[in-house]
């Protein structure tokens, strides 16, 4: 069983990789940053491509597991394929251009003692995280009646698995199909399989989170960006619970990543990037119903910030190249929405009922304290921290007119107005809705947050005792007064 286990895993991870690959840019020095970036990034694209995959066999064929076995070959021999022809055109190089160089901090040994700090608290996290899951192999509630259970109807439902969706909730399949996918290959519903699928996806995050950062900004910023998101109790106590805010967040987090690698790009006509980007915002949509507000929220703030700065012409092609990741997992999540998952409850209650809610003023005030105060505690006032360092660092101008990071910031703006928006037609006790939901909502978009403020705010630097204030050309003065 642990063979298969292996064998279901490194299937879909490594057609992750060599889909990823093919479409990242090189890097010109070699970079431990850079290839764990790529490693986290195809445990993502590797379990959420061969997820789509598996519902495209439930739909087409009757399940047979030596078939699922042919697909997924073909699906990886399909991806080396595309890495030997791509490997010949993908002439984008990265050039980072806001990293700023470890090596002149001074003294050295506190990098060091900040990193061997990380490393631990990693250590010491994953050690919790597998205790706390073999204590609870099920997860939390959610997970059991839903995540979980929704695998086993696809395990277990034979020909008829698409009825059981007529009763449940109308998210889509990536982790449910992810799960029932690995037991297909074992003919067994283990539960070690959803604990090794969050685990992955968890410290992806994480991964992808510290790796991004240390590329754009310094490995001593990635540190830090890492410890704070494993310092976030409820961001670790998610990914034991096995739901789907976790695996949502690392989407969000790989596109908005992939979006700034693009903009660093130094030589080369050809945007592979954003397809990339197109299939990590499609897997968003598929892993939960939120992703296509992210969606939504990308298309148009990319209209507000690069269509006047780029020009209609340059703005649609590159929305089309993201579109040609997009769409064909899209095309996957509209065929589920409509054709088997049940309608989604808030639309039950019809225009009239909708339209009342919108123009009850009450409930605006309703939301807007509950959501003000979950801010408020949220990581136990991690946000006063973050401010507070941003003040007393402040803003980076390394690179002015950073249009992507403003885009970043308008996309997440753009899911907080959503996630308003739809608790206001939300036919649920509202003040028990938000007090229950939002939380989890502010997760997923956590990790691209702590991302984005990297982005923004200046890393103390220090040289021999000398301080600049993050600017290159007086960081090199300094390094040579000093």
């Amino acid at each position: 069983m642990i063979f298969l286990i292996m064998l279901s895993f490194i299937i879909s991870i490594a057609t992750g990789y060599f889909f990823t690959v093919s479409l990242l840019p090189d890097r010109q020095v070699a970079s431990f940053s850079y290839a764990l970036l790529k490693i986290c990034l195809s445990i993502g694209v590797g379990l959420g491509i061969t997820s789509c995959l598996f519902f495209l066999w439930l739909i087409t064929f009757n399940p047979d597991t030596f078939t699922l076995i042919v697909f997924d070959s073909f699906l990886l021999i399909a991806s080396i394929i595309l890495f030997k022809y791509m490997i010949r055109f993908n002439n984008n190089s990265l050039l980072i251009k806001t990293t700023l160089p470890d090596a002149y901090l001074k003294p050295s040994w506190l990098i060091s003692v900040v990193v061997a700090l990380f490393l631990i608290f990693l250590g010491g996290t994953v050690i919790i995280f597998l205790i706390k899951s073999i204590k609870t192999p099920h997860g939390y509630l959610d997970a059991i009646i839903a995540w979980n259970m929704r695998a086993r109807f696809l395990f277990r439902g034979g020909e008829l698995w698409e009825t059981a969706f007529s009763v449940l909730t109308d998210h889509p399949l990536l982790i449910p199909g992810t799960i029932a996918r690995i037991w297909y290959y074992i003919g067994s519903d283990t539960t070690i399989v959803p604990i090794i699928v969050a685990f992955l996806f968890t410290f992806s995050t994480v991964g992808l989170l510290y790796s991004s950062v240390s590329i754009l900004r310094g490995r001593s910023q990635g540190v830090l960006a890492g410890l704070l998101l494993l310092s976030t109790v409820i961001f670790l106590q998610s990914g034991i619970n096995q739901v789907g805010d976790v695996p949502v967040g690392f989407f969000y987090l790989a596109t908005i990543v992939l979006f700034h690698l693009k903009d660093n790009l130094s030589k080369g006509k050809n945007d592979f990037t954003l397809i990339l980007a197109g299939i990590t915002a499609g897997l968003a949509s598929w892993t939960k119903s939120e992703g296509s507000l992210f969606i939504v929220s990308i298309v148009v703030a990319s209209a507000l910030i690069f269509l006047p700065k780029k020009g209609f012409k340059k703005y649609i092609k590159d929305l089309l190249i993201w579109g040609i990741g997009l769409i064909p997992i899209l095309a996957a999540v509209i065929y589920f929405k409509t054709q088997i998952a049940s309608p989604s409850y808030v639309l039950d209650q019809g225009w009239t009922g909708i339209i009342n809610k919108l123009a009850d003023p009450t409930r605006y005030l309703i939301i807007t304290q509950m959501m003000v105060r979950t801010l408020v505690t949220f990581g136990d006032g991690v946000l006063f921290l973050l401010a507070l360092y941003l003040i007393l660092m402040g803003k980076k101008y390394i690179i002015r007119d950073d249009i992507v990071t403003t885009f970043s910031i308008i996309v997440l703006c753009f899911m907080l107005i959503g996630y308003f928006s739809i608790y206001l037609i939300n036919p649920v006790d509202l003040s028990f809705v938000v007090k229950v939901s939002f939380k989890r909502l502010f997760l997923q978009l956590w990790p691209a947050i702590i991302f984005i403020f990297f982005m923004i705010v200046k890393p103390p630097i220090i040289i021999n005792d000398c301080s600049v204030d993050g600017n290159m050309d007086k960081l090199v003065n300094a390094k040579n007064q000093c």
